[in-house]
């Protein structure tokens, strides 16, 4: 997949999973469930930030 489409699947499913539960989980938690390598993630998380959709800092390890 590309980077625009890993993107909108990164930030669906984080609000899909804020909208039911509240809650978000750690960049950890959503690569064992996506099985997404850290380049990957981090390539859809800059592009949401350049974008301007998403505001991270430190986001490896950690909630947004």
């Amino acid at each position: 997949m590309g980077i625009q489409t890993d993107a909108g699947e990164f930030l669906a499913y984080y609000y899909n999973l804020y909208i039911k539960t509240g809650k978000l989980i750690s960049t950890e938690e959503f690569q064992k469930i996506s099985q997404w390598d850290d380049i990957k993630l981090k390539n859809a998380v800059n592009y949401l930030k350049d974008k301007e959709l998403i505001k991270a800092q430190g986001y490896f390890g950690g909630h947004f």
